[in-house]
């Protein structure tokens, strides 16, 4: 590996290694929204949000706090109002100050509404405890939760804190209906997962001019970076003839965004898309790119030929090996035939002796495939891989302890 490929590598690892870091779990939701307070226990089901008796546009104090189906009035409405060192009142759309009974501690002790007084029994603490999942905690640590039952009419009460879904509940955005949590976006990039053997309409558009071609997945991996391969036309701004691009891009999932590594934060590619969505627009501040999903497979847009060394057929290369244990070799390499996926090379290594340093020149052949888009020593297993596009100077080809240089003179 090329002391580039070694300084590129080490950035890349770094980079993606910080992407591992999790979310904070004291994230709080934002005042002034309201939410569904729904209890886990219900799942997917429409059934056990938080409800006052008889749908009041104003509420009425005492009113007990119940599970109901979610019927939209306000009196299932909610949000979080900051009471000061960690605590809120929990107000409702109506009006209404959620309360506990008399002010009391004691396991079973009622939940209901009641004006605003905003004394301790009316405040509130909410702990995250993972995948969009909270309890309620009492000014005096008792969990706010249900007898094990989410039944329309279910009561509401207080209990010491323990586990158990009767305890969690999720914050429903009344706006959107998403929930809400420490992360409320997937950990992994969905809609790559979802559309890997499918092919992309790509073009790209910055101040000077666009390209438009095809694209595909090449590879994903650690759960969240993604290779795309690109065959894209367009004109050179710089001599305004067309030009042919076989290349690919690598782009990581973070936090709910798609993004391409840039030195410059203000060129650095960002964008969404949802599993099901059909289109990713990533955009910096001179432009930007848009990746549709077609119904074409993605066997239909990668090359079928390996353009690489077919571009450079007449071509001598810089080749060299990187291996964990005995260091590496340098030399040349030239292509001798290329038979449908399999590429014959001449490689004249130099070789250096590591008693005497006597140097000796060693003549070999090696053959490479390109299959699926990306080029391996290994037919089988696909144990070395690598990629490199017909406009590309350089391939890589890596496996578990070398790597493999072929660099365009």
């Amino acid at each position: 590996m090329t002391k580039e490929g070694i300084t590129l590598f080490l950035s890349v690892f770094f980079i993606f290694s910080g992407l591992a870091v999790k979310a904070a779990d004291n994230t709080q939701p934002p005042e002034g929204k309201y939410f569904y307070i729904k209890s886990v226990q219900a799942g997917s089901q429409n059934l056990g949000f938080w409800d006052q008796p008889g749908k009041p546009s104003r509420f009425k104090k005492g009113a007990n706090l119940a599970l109901y189906a979610k019927d939209g009035y306000a009196d299932q409405q909610f949000k979080f109002m900051d009471a000061g060192a960690g605590m809120y009142y929990i107000v409702s759309k109506n009006g209404g100050y959620v309360d506990i009974a008399g002010g009391k501690s004691s396991n079973g002790t009622n939940v209901l509404i009641w004006e605003g007084h905003k004394k301790s029994n009316q405040k509130f603490r909410l702990k995250h405890t993972g995948d969009g999942k909270w309890k309620i905690l009492t000014y005096t640590n008792r969990a706010v939760c249900t007898p094990r039952k989410y039944s329309n009419g279910t009561n509401v009460h207080i209990w010491e804190d323990h586990n158990g879904s009767w305890t969690e509940w999720y914050l429903v955005d009344a706006s959107t209906g998403a929930n809400f949590g420490a992360e409320t976006y997937s950990k992994t990039p969905d809609f790559f997962l979802e559309n890997k053997d499918r092919a992309f309409n790509y073009s790209s558009q910055t101040l000077v001019g666009g390209n438009r071609g095809t694209a595909y997945v090449a590879r994903i991996d650690f759960g969240r970076n993604i290779l795309l391969g690109l065959d894209y036309t367009g004109i050179n701004p710089m001599d305004g003839k067309k030009m042919e691009v076989s290349t690919f891009m690598r782009l990581y999932y973070d936090k709910g965004q798609y993004k391409q590594a840039a030195s410059d934060p203000e060129f650095q590619l960002v964008g969404k898309a949802g599993k099901d969505d059909k289109r990713l627009s990533m955009s910096h501040s001179q432009g930007g790119i848009t990746l549709e999903v077609t119904g074409k497979s993605k066997a239909s847009v990668i090359p079928s030929s390996p353009m690489f060394f077919i571009n450079n057929r007449t071509k001598q290369f810089e080749f060299s090996t990187q291996t964990a244990f005995s260091g590496g070799t340098r030399g040349t390499a030239k292509v001798i035939t290329i038979k449908g996926n399999a590429i014959e090379l001449k490689v004249t290594e130099e070789l250096t002796d590591e008693k005497t340093g006597k140097k000796t020149v060693r003549n070999s052949t090696k053959k490479l495939y390109y299959i699926d888009g990306q080029y391996t020593f290994n037919y089988d297993g696909y144990v070395t891989y690598g990629y490199a596009g017909g406009s590309d100077n350089v391939l890589s080809i890596s496996g578990e302890q070398d790597s493999t240089d072929f660099k365009v003179k």
